[in-house]
């Protein structure tokens, strides 16, 4: 593996993580939305279908991996860019 591939695949992994961190903090958000006041903080999986979360769990996966990859691409492409003038 190359120098440039294993970037993008650390940084892939990196925004793949914060995805999931996201998908988490949003689980706890909507779960203390509709909380009582004196229930401790916790996370609400919705319906209790585990499937949801398995799929919901790699949807924000994917969508930050793919964030994080076109926010590098752009960085890239820029860094060219000024190099060139």
């Amino acid at each position: 593996m190359n120098k440039i591939s294993r970037s993008a695949l650390v940084i892939s992994i990196i925004g793949g993580i914060l995805g999931i961190s996201f998908y988490l903090f949003d689980l706890m958000v909507a779960y203390n939305d509709t909380a009582d006041l004196d229930s401790p903080i916790g996370i609400s999986t919705g319906d209790g279908d585990t499937s949801t979360f398995i799929a919901k769990t790699i949807l924000y996966f994917a969508i930050g991996a793919l964030l994080a990859c076109g926010i590098r691409f752009m960085y890239l492409f820029s860094k060219k860019r000024i190099s060139k003038v």
